[in-house]
């Protein structure tokens, strides 16, 4: 079962409180005063979930809630990354789970998210509920191609 909801409300800068923790818009490249950006980013609809949370620390252990797979990425960054999850379609249940587990587990070690960022078909919806940034899903595959320097001419996004 999941816990109650998160809000997350909008401040005037367009940034959003998060229990303390201001979640930047997706499109900067958010770094914290600690040493290293978090940044989670869960593709979601209503059938299935797939999360990822990339970092510059290098002081994070190998399972992050349910984000497990750790990968040294050829940039010098970390991605941890979790399995196919059904939504058995509850999305937004499904994105306050992972949510939750990631953040139960930094908050464990003393840190906080940077940016949330969603995509696929539950994304704007599970935004909205959850609190994060939307991003398009070929914006996001780009973006990822780019952080595992891969160059590519063509991408196919079938989701």
């Amino acid at each position: 079962m999941v816990g109650s909801p998160i809000e997350y409300p909008q401040s005037r800068d367009g940034s959003r409180q998060a229990g303390g923790e201001k979640v930047r818009d997706c499109n900067s490249r958010p770094f914290r005063d600690n040493g290293g950006m978090l940044s989670l980013g869960i593709d979601i609809g209503a059938v299935s979930a797939t999360a990822a949370l990339l970092s510059d620390r290098d002081d994070l252990p190998p399972q992050i809630g349910v984000l497990e797979s750790l990968r040294e990425l050829p940039s010098g960054q970390r991605l941890w990354v979790n399995a196919y999850t059904r939504t058995q379609g509850r999305p937004v249940a499904t994105a306050r789970g992972i949510l939750t587990s990631v953040r139960d587990a930094l908050g464990e070690a003393g840190l906080t998210l940077d940016a949330i960022v969603f995509t696929g078909s539950a994304g704007k919806t599970c935004a909205a509920a959850c609190g994060g940034d939307v991003l398009n899903a070929f914006r996001a595959t780009a973006g990822g191609l780019a952080v595992l320097d891969i160059d590519a001419a063509s991408v196919f996004e079938i989701g």
